[in-house]
């Protein structure tokens, strides 16, 4: 896998002229976050020079689900089955002892070029950070994207209370013992959405990233905290997570909107490894790229239960006014009445955060809001057409749920004909030999 990370691929997107550069100093405070969203979703960002330091920064690589999907080697419309099947068939990693980094002194850790994204962010955070650690219990290892807020030397991590990383923070914090991890910044792709994934507790997530890519994935073990890391990565960062000492930090999440202030674990660095010259992979938060690395692996997640239960899925989309988290599109391939509403069922239970689902037609496409909105004005009708539950759990991201319950009414919409209906009295006009179709908003 050496040479066909991160670096080929941006190659060649930047061959193909999907790779946009910008070669003066940017700051590192909102300037560069202003310039990620004004291109966002458009081509790759190539920052040459961020910051005091000069230090190289990339954004939005995967902002399109095209690219991502080619990250991966995949086709689009098979990126979701790809990821089922890593998650159904992982590969063991393969230990080497040449890593495409080198460790430095800890004083650089003032040149990391962390990014300061919004107004009332409480600081800089990295964005892109897949954390490692090992479960003390059983010696497999965790890796998930978390969010580090970057202070003077030390940083906060974001712990989402019941995920698997805070589970093993809770074994050593019942030992009192500080927790190793080691963040690791720009590995090969597979990696970022292996650790996105919603994977069973248990299973190394870079064991997927290898069967993501067909090949076992090549890793290095650190000799101060004992972890397996991708070999391929620009930045290690190496730390302790404190089992006593937090910070409230507060941050811009998913949906655009500034998150509750929480009191967070603090981590001590205790090694810094970068490449000879780094690409530090900045995700802007709520931008096109943090939606689909954080939607993508749950879209899979409900496609598996909703055809679990007998229903094909055509085509799904976490929609991007939801914050690619909270509404689903979802197109089937309707065999039976009934279907719409077993399909609406199969997602709430899949995705807990999910709050809203709309069932389409196969011939709609779930990522076209235009195509979205023509169903619901041609084909939906309400009454029985409707799901609706109330006082389900629902996701802290949501402002409108119940903030002390945490829970909120979920709904969902069939907006599928029914079996006997005219099929050809809903049948959208075409012109032949028309190339490309006009077409509405990305959902």
């Amino acid at each position: 896998m050496r040479g066909r990370g991160f670096r080929e691929f941006l190659s060649k997107l930047d061959e193909e002229g999907e790779v946009e550069k910008v070669a003066s100093r940017v700051e590192r405070r909102f300037e560069a976050a202003a310039m990620i969203k004004e291109k966002d979703p458009g081509k790759a960002l190539l920052f040459l020079s961020v910051g005091e330091h000069g230090r190289k920064v990339v954004a939005n690589v995967f902002g399109e689900r095209g690219r991502l999907s080619r990250a991966l080697g995949a086709e689009e419309a098979e990126v979701h089955r790809r990821l089922l099947g890593a998650l159904g068939a992982p590969v063991r990693c393969k230990e080497v002892s040449d890593p495409a980094f080198r460790e430095v002194k800890l004083d650089e850790l003032k040149a990391l070029p962390v990014l300061t994204h919004y107004e009332k962010d409480a600081g800089p955070y990295v964005t892109s950070a897949t954390v490692v650690a090992r479960d003390p219990d059983t010696g497999v290892q965790n890796a998930s994207i978390h969010r580090l807020l970057a202070r003077e030397g030390y940083f906060v991590v974001r712990m989402v209370e019941g995920r698997h990383l805070h589970q093993i923070f809770q074994k050593y914090k019942a030992r009192g013992t500080d927790m190793p991890v080691a963040a690791v910044i720009t590995p090969h792709p597979a990696v970022t959405v292996a650790a996105a994934s919603p994977a069973p507790a248990g299973l190394d997530e870079l064991h997927v990233a290898g069967a993501l890519v067909g090949e076992p994935l090549e890793i290095v073990r650190l000799e101060r905290s004992g972890l397996d890391v991708p070999a391929e990565a620009e930045y290690v960062i190496e730390g302790l997570v404190s089992v006593e000492k937090t910070e409230k930090e507060w941050m811009t999440d998913i949906l655009g909107t500034y998150d509750l202030p929480r009191e967070q674990p603090v981590v001590r660095v205790t090694g810094l490894h970068r490449s000879e010259d780094p690409l530090y992979h900045a995700i802007l938060p709520a931008g096109s790229e943090h939606r689909l690395l954080m939607g993508l692996p749950f879209e899979a997640r409900i496609l598996d239960n909703v055809e679990r239960i007998g229903v094909k899925v055509v085509g799904i989309c976490l929609t991007r006014g939801s914050g690619s988290w909270l509404h689903a599109a979802i197109s089937i391939r309707k065999r039976s009445e009934g279907d719409g509403k077993n399909a609406i069922l199969a997602a709430l239970s899949a995705h807990p955060s999910l709050k809203g689902v709309t069932i389409l037609d196969e011939d709609i496409d779930p990522n076209d809001y235009e195509a979205i909105d023509f169903s619901l004005a041609t084909r939906f009708q309400g009454g029985g057409n409707v799901v609706v539950v109330e006082g389900a759990r629902g996701s802290s991201l949501d402002p409108s749920a119940d903030q002390g319950s945490m829970t909120t009414m979920k709904w969902g919409i069939d907006a599928t004909l029914g079996l006997s209906a005219d099929k050809g009295r809903f049948e959208k006009a075409k012109i032949p030999g028309l190339k490309r179709a006009g077409r509405g908003g990305r959902a």
